[in-house]
């Protein structure tokens, strides 16, 4: 089969008035049937359409030359360049119009002759969707799958054949292919919902990569079923316009062009309105496809294939394809928890780790700083607090920040908390969009705390030091005074009293049988 016929019914059941014409210039090097050299309504057509096939030869030798020019004219000149290929370009539409509207008078005379000639010989004959089965089909060889009939094998050459198989086999895998698609899409709808509902890091992220994956399939199979579909109509298509028109049955094929069009001019209208295009596309053509198959059967006199085809009809549901796309914004989730306490051990620098504070770019947060140390401390220091974090500020002190919250009051209840379980003089603060702030004022006792001068001591009673314990504590509090009175010892000043409670907690826990504790002193 040679190409230029392939483009020339491609062209024609893709709907263009060009087309139609372009059909009769093939028929033009037909001399015409016989029986019909008396009638001179079919002579004077004959001629006619050669005429205009001539007058188009023309006409597009002209706009190729007034094309080429335009790359060579300046700019000055463009403009009416520019006009008289409009002017051409509107003449070979009209001759369009016109050939189409000749060749299917030529068709339909010839279709008439054609008929009168298979009454008279008493042959099978379809009329409409009735076929006569009085006639003896036992000759006629068909097959209930419409493509594996001789008529195709026949007609159409090998490479053509084979991609007619192909596209029957994309038939099967479309419906797979719109399963699949479905399927993924309630999944991504249900991740989308639940990541709607998330309220922390821990939770959100994992289920947005998950919707970043689903995304990705759902692209994917959307592709997939363009690609297959497309090919499926352009090759289904021209493999039975090539037969029809071989048959001069221009009848089935304006039939065929105008459905096509009502088809794609629906499926133009819709995309982009819903997820999936491919999917779209589909749904609504395959009804069309499988019309035109039917009624391509019924001229073929392929009853079985016929049969099979209305079975496959009259079974089909149509896929759902109006469904919304699901876009869902990356959002920074805050970690919020609330504080509680737990074991002493939570965090352990081996197994356990205490993380690094997060700090969110966009929204609210508010924390509790516990306090402030030159040093990293030891946990058993903040009495099992959970959850918590770690920063260093600009100056380089350790922070250690409890909980996260997304109100202030809650926060404000925490604070006193924390205070009712011995911390002394906790700070709430407050992250904005990336910005940390100290919360002035987040309760009476607080600001009592921060107003007025409180130093603080370690005392221990015992009859003196080892070489052990003076050590840990040059270790823990560095540059602290020792001083004794008696069996009494005081270690100070701490003018942060999370480092003297540091220092008493890792000495109770390295000396439980001494007696330890913290003093204060209101410096005026």
């Amino acid at each position: 089969m040679k190409k230029c016929n392939r483009h020339i019914l491609k062209t024609l059941l893709l709907g263009s008035l060009v087309t139609i014409s372009t059909v009769a210039v093939g028929l033009n090097d037909n001399p015409g049937m016989k029986e019909l050299e008396n009638n001179s309504e079919y002579v004077a057509l004959k001629q006619r359409s050669k005429q205009i096939s001539a007058q188009a030869d023309s006409i597009n030798t002209l706009l190729t030359e007034r094309r080429a020019m335009m790359s060579q004219v300046d700019e000055a000149e463009i403009e009416a360049l520019r006009a008289d290929i409009i002017n051409l370009e509107q003449q070979a539409h009209d001759l369009s119009i016109e050939q189409g509207t000749v060749t299917r008078r030529i068709g339909a005379i010839e279709q008439s002759v054609i008929m009168d000639q298979i009454l008279s010989q008493q042959q099978h004959v379809v009329v409409g969707e009735i076929i006569d089965d009085s006639v003896d089909e036992s000759n006629i060889q068909s097959v209930a799958n419409l493509i594996d009939n001789e008529c195709f094998k026949r007609e159409l050459d090998t490479a053509d054949y084979e991609a007619l198989h192909t596209a029957q086999a994309y038939e099967s895998m479309m419906i797979k292919l719109a399963e699949e698609y479905t399927t993924t899409y309630n999944q991504l709808a249900k991740v989308a919902e639940e990541y709607a509902k998330a309220d922390r890091a821990s939770v959100a992220n994992p289920l947005y990569k998950e919707y970043e994956e689903l995304c990705a399939k759902l692209n994917e199979l959307n592709d997939e079923m363009l690609s297959k579909w497309n090919y499926i109509l352009d090759t289904k298509y021209f493999a039975m316009a090539y037969i029809l028109e071989r048959s001069h049955r221009y009848d089935i094929l304006d039939r065929a062009a105008l459905n096509y069009q009502a088809m794609q001019q629906s499926c133009a209208e819709q995309d982009g309105q819903y997820a999936s295009d491919g999917l779209m596309r589909y749904a609504i053509g395959r009804s069309t496809l499988l019309s035109y198959e039917i009624e391509f059967a019924r001229d073929m006199r392929l009853k079985p294939a016929q049969d099979s085809l209305r079975s496959i009809q009259e079974s089909y549901k149509q896929p759902y394809y109006s469904i919304k796309p699901i876009k869902v914004e990356y959002r920074e989730y805050m970690d919020f928890a609330p504080v509680k306490i737990g074991r002493t051990n939570f965090y352990d620098d081996s197994t356990n780790p205490i993380p690094e504070l997060q700090v969110f770019e966009n929204g609210t947060i508010y924390r509790i700083r516990l306090g402030k140390f030159r040093t990293k401390q030891t946990m058993t220091l903040f009495k099992g607090v959970q959850p918590m974090s770690i920063a260093r500020d600009s100056e380089g002190m350790y922070c250690y920040y409890a909980g996260g919250y997304a109100k202030e009051s809650e926060a404000i209840e925490a604070l006193q908390f924390l205070k009712d379980k011995g911390f002394k003089n906790p700070e709430l603060c407050c992250w904005k969009d990336g910005v940390m702030s100290v919360v002035a004022n987040n309760s009476s006792k607080t600001e009592k705390a921060t107003d007025s001068k409180v130093r603080y001591m370690v005392i221990i009673n015992a009859q003196n030091l080892d070489n052990t314990m003076r050590q840990l504590i040059t270790r823990i509090a560095p540059g602290k005074m020792v001083s004794r009175s008696g069996n009494t010892y005081a270690i100070g000043m701490f003018t942060d009293y999370g480092e003297a409670d540091n220092l008493l907690t890792t000495l109770s826990e390295a000396y439980p049988t001494l007696e330890m504790g913290i003093s204060e002193t209101e410096i005026e």
